[in-house]
């Protein structure tokens, strides 16, 4: 998950706007999550890819 300012933060956290906030403890990212200063872009995470399934071979 990549957290991204929304505006420009100044103060305690200083970025600009579209500036990767992801760095920061969770306690802070949570307090501008509720404020509506960060948002997530969605470009963190990798895709989930399928998994093969596994070939049984049995036992003689």
């Amino acid at each position: 998950m990549v957290l991204r300012a929304t505006g420009r933060l100044t103060g305690a956290v200083k970025a600009e706007k579209g500036d990767d906030v992801s760095h920061l403890p969770a306690k802070t990212l949570n307090k501008l999550i509720v404020r509506g200063l960060v948002y997530d872009d969605g470009k963190g995470n990798p895709p989930a890819g399928e998994a093969e399934p596994r070939k049984r071979i049995r036992k003689e």
